[in-house]
């Protein structure tokens, strides 16, 4: 009976010490439960949503991505986070550098405590953003950074980002 009850504790002490170690290993990316995180001017902001890819038929040369997520925050309501890629090259790997102006209908876009923020309103040619790609299947992960700028000149800058999204392929 000693025995067993030993077995038992022993058994529990493992257990737990493995649910700890998934744990930890889950909040490597700092996202927790979250499709998309990032700091915007330092301030930590997380937001679930999905990936919609025009790349059924496998091929992710020159096709079209949107990364959307939201937040209900209690003081400013829905905070959109969106992204949009067109012909841009999904390959794990690929860094896809974003520029002020119109930039092929490439950016980054957040609107945030009832402001709208993008890529696309910087100075033309300004390298203001970036996505990496890390892995593309039916989720697509990556990281991004960026400076985005209201209609008023007012910008705020991205840091720190992260998206793990579910990927619906059309």
């Amino acid at each position: 009976m000693k025995n067993l009850k030993l077995l038992f504790i022993l058994l529990i002490s493992l257990v737990l010490i493995n649910c700890n170690r998934e744990k930890d290993d889950e909040q490597d990316d700092n996202s927790g439960n979250y499709h998309v995180v990032m700091k915007v001017n330092g301030e930590t902001w997380k937001g679930n949503g999905q990936a919609a890819i025009n790349d059924k038929n496998g091929n992710t040369q020159n096709k079209f991505m949107l990364l959307g997520a939201s937040t209900d925050d209690n003081q400013s309501g829905v905070i959109e986070f969106n992204s949009m890629l067109s012909g841009a090259n999904l390959s794990v790997g690929k860094t896809i550098i974003m520029k002020g102006g119109f930039n092929n209908g490439e950016y980054l876009g957040l609107n945030y405590k009832g402001k709208d923020y993008v890529t696309n309103k910087a100075p033309d040619n300004l390298e203001v953003g970036l996505i990496i790609i890390k892995s593309y299947n039916d989720h697509i992960t990556g990281q991004f950074s960026g400076t985005l700028y209201a209609e008023t000149g007012e910008k705020i800058v991205i840091t720190e980002g992260y998206f793990n999204l579910p990927v619906h392929h059309f």
